[in-house]
């Protein structure tokens, strides 16, 4: 019996990615599937940073959310909604310091139905400072980001169209 259970324990292992720096978030989107949210530290030798000053100011090319302008502690490295069997990433491209976790996941970001099989994905990121916000529509098929700013931009761009 304990050979059975190491042997199990050894083949759920496999099948994860993730290292023990990374932290999983996940939740259940009803009758569809589940997303997952994969966050892990900040490595800076992984990185190409560019500093405008005294601020950083590009990650790896990207401008990028989450730090107001101070080196990152956390990287979100995957962004997934597993729907209907299909796994679709979602475009995380500049998105640090997600304060993303397993007991503020359904807070922090919402699911809805778009139309036919296309759903609406929205999150709020923060770890505190620089907030910022974003979202994707999702189906079995991809997805693509429509939307990632700073609250203060989108709240600009709204006036601007209704000027």
């Amino acid at each position: 019996m304990l050979k059975q259970l190491i042997i199990l324990i050894s083949l759920i292992s496999l099948g994860t990615s993730c290292t023990a720096s990374e932290k999983v978030s996940s939740m259940t989107v009803k009758d569809v599937g589940s997303l997952h949210f994969i966050a892990s530290t900040f490595k800076t030798d992984e990185h190409k940073l560019k500093f405008c000053g005294d601020y950083l100011c590009v990650i790896d090319g990207h401008l990028f959310f989450g730090s107001d302008g101070k080196k990152p502690a956390i990287i979100t490295k995957r962004f997934y909604f597993k729907i209907n069997g299909h796994d679709i990433d979602l475009n995380i491209t500049g998105m640090f310091e997600p304060g993303v976790t397993s007991e503020n996941i359904s807070q922090r970001i919402s699911v809805e139905h778009y139309w036919g099989d296309f759903y609406k994905v929205a999150g709020r990121f923060s770890d505190g400072a620089g907030s910022y916000i974003a979202q994707w529509i999702v189906s079995k098929d991809g997805s693509i980001r429509t939307h990632l700013s700073d609250m203060e931009t989108a709240l600009d761009i709204q006036g601007m169209i209704n000027r």
